[in-house]
């Protein structure tokens, strides 16, 4: 981690470790709710730059499948 933010490795880090526990849709909009927040800290020079846009959502590693029931 670097000092005041996270970096891409510890984003891609935390993305993989929520793989194990959600699916692959989730994971991408978890990345997208991570890149969105990032973006917004920007606007008042929180951050400098948006180190979740070198990121990619990786596959979902759960093995239990839930489906709705209609």
């Amino acid at each position: 981690m670097t000092s005041g933010g996270i970096d891409a490795l510890e984003a891609n880090r935390w993305l993989t470790g929520e793989s194990k526990g959600v699916s692959t849709d989730t994971l991408a909009k978890l990345l997208s709710v991570l890149r969105h927040s990032i973006r917004r800290a920007q606007a008042p020079d929180l951050v400098q730059r948006n180190v979740a846009l070198l990121c990619q959502a990786p596959k979902s590693t759960s093995d239990a499948r839930q489906f709705a029931e209609f």
